[in-house]
């Protein structure tokens, strides 16, 4: 075993970026097609992700981030409506769409993970992060929800390395 872990040690930083990047993906893309697809958006948040998607759909047709058509609304925060609707756009209005993006934006949240931590201590520091963040189950689990967790910490860990 400490043979196994100095190898992958003694890898180059680019390496251990697509290490990080196979280990995230098989738990993500695992929860994604055997539940987190199959997930109703009403659970568990209610009315938060039903919310955040009638925002985006009336981004779509009517331009703007209201519950009602003519009647702008604060109550929500902007940005993750606003995401919503980009993939609305790009891939029509599909809740598996939602999904698999924001797998892949928790896919690299690890990626960032890792590299932040290597530069601000060390690669065993930094390959201990990344791991932990490719197996936490929350970063997991809420991407695959129609919430706005997985972009917030996206932004929120690009926002501390760049």
């Amino acid at each position: 075993m400490k043979k196994f872990a100095k190898r992958i040690l003694n890898l180059d930083t680019k390496r251990l970026c697509i290490l990080i990047f196979v280990i995230a993906l098989i738990p993500r893309f695992s929860w994604f097609l055997v539940k987190g697809r199959h997930l109703d958006i009403t659970v568990p948040a209610g009315g938060d992700s039903i919310q955040y998607d009638l925002l985006a759909q009336n981004l779509l047709k009517y331009r703007q981030l209201a519950f009602e058509p003519g009647k702008p609304t604060a109550h929500r925060e902007p940005l993750y409506p606003y995401f919503l609707t980009g993939v609305y756009v790009l891939f029509g209005h599909s809740y598996d769409a939602v999904r698999i993006v924001q797998v892949i934006i928790s896919w690299l949240t690890c990626i960032i993970v890792f590299l932040l931590a290597l530069r601000l201590f060390d690669k065993n520091v930094a390959l201990l992060a990344g791991i932990i963040s490719c197996f936490y189950p929350y970063l997991i689990y809420y991407s695959t929800t129609i919430l706005r967790e997985t972009l917030s910490a996206f932004l929120l860990i690009s926002t501390v390395y760049f």
